[in-house]
């Protein structure tokens, strides 16, 4: 009786044992959750290094890898590429079934104002101009000044490809005016800001934003010194200006196009010299110090450019958007 008590018991157990995954029997199967960007054009996917049983849950991930997709907007995710079937947002929990998951970019058709605009003034090479985003989406549109010429193509994406432009709400500066191809053109007549609301439509959708454009007057730029041959320098001592005690400066600004920038663009200092550019709300200002190394004369060019020259690449002479002049350094 013992014998049949004791064989009943082991076939229990063998009979329990093979009943558990792992043990006397096969492993019960995982799976994995994929992503796929359904046809991004940029950015990667995020990726789920976890292997799940039926029954077990998922995180789903968000847009961790800045999926982007021209003309359409990320709205999740989703069980099947052509978007039919389970939506899925970041967060949400996925049951795992018993199969792999992949989860498709659900792209959602979008039409988007985009920061960046083509310049197209008579005279002027063609050029992309990036735009900037200020805090609360307002668009800052390139500085303008009074009497110069402004000719600007604003630029979209998504909808069908055909854009309608208009101004919605509020007006350009006196002299602007916005062609319904989204071309912000003419010659601006006074010193002004204004902030309009500008909307574009396409393929039945719309896309709105409040661009700033600032006009300023027409006040000249200076380079200066004037003359081309800057204060002497002695080998093997401190370079600065012997009569005044102050270092050797090259200026340029006093418009009102501002900021100004400086830089050396052909020769160089005397060996052993060395610029420094700093600016203020007035202009651009290059520093010359060290000590020269080396006896002789050395010429080298300074280009001072505002504003509208780095934007525009406008330069009106009467103006001097943008002055080159060349100067020279005798060490003695």
């Amino acid at each position: 009786m013992k014998k049949l008590l004791s064989l009943a018991v082991a076939v229990i157990i063998t009979l329990l044992l093979i009943g558990c995954p792992g043990v006397g029997g096969e492993e019960e199967p995982t799976y994995t959750v994929s992503y796929d960007g359904n046809g991004q054009t940029s950015g990667s996917v995020p990726a789920d290094g976890s292997d799940y049983r039926e029954g077990e849950t998922a995180v789903v991930a968000g847009n961790t890898g800045n999926l982007v997709k021209s003309g359409y907007k990320f709205c999740g995710w989703n069980s099947e590429a052509d978007c039919t079937g389970t939506c899925y947002t970041s967060g949400d929990i996925l049951t795992m079934p018993a199969h792999d998951v992949t989860l498709y970019a659900n792209w959602v058709e979008n039409l988007i104002i985009l920061l960046e605009a083509t310049v197209v003034v008579e005279g002027v090479t063609p050029h992309d101009l990036a735009l900037s985003e200020e805090p609360g989406e307002v668009i800052r549109l390139p500085l303008g000044m009074k009497n110069l010429p402004y000719k600007l193509q604003l630029k979209a994406d998504g909808g069908d490809g055909e854009y309608d432009w208009e101004l919605y709400l509020g007006a350009l500066p006196p002299g602007l005016e916005l062609t319904a191809s989204g071309c912000i053109q003419g010659t601006p007549t006074v010193q002004a800001e204004n902030c309009p609301i500008i909307r574009v439509s396409s393929g039945g959708l719309y896309a709105s934003a409040e661009f700033c454009v600032e006009i300023v007057d027409c006040v000249a730029n200076e380079l200066t010194p004037a003359e081309s041959e800057l204060y002497f320098a002695v080998a093997g001592e401190l370079y600065y200006n012997l009569d005044t005690g102050d270092p050797v400066e090259i200026a340029f600004g006093g418009g009102h196009a501002a900021p100004f920038d400086l830089s050396i663009v052909n020769g160089s200092l005397p060996p052993g010299l060395d610029s420094t550019v700093y600016h203020d709300d007035l202009g651009a200002y290059l520093e010359i110090s060290g000590i020269p190394e080396q006896i002789g004369t050395f010429s080298f060019t300074v280009r001072g450019e505002d504003d509208i020259y780095r934007d525009w690449w406008l330069n009106d002479p009467g103006i001097g958007n943008m002055i080159e002049r060349e100067y020279s350094i005798s060490v003695y």
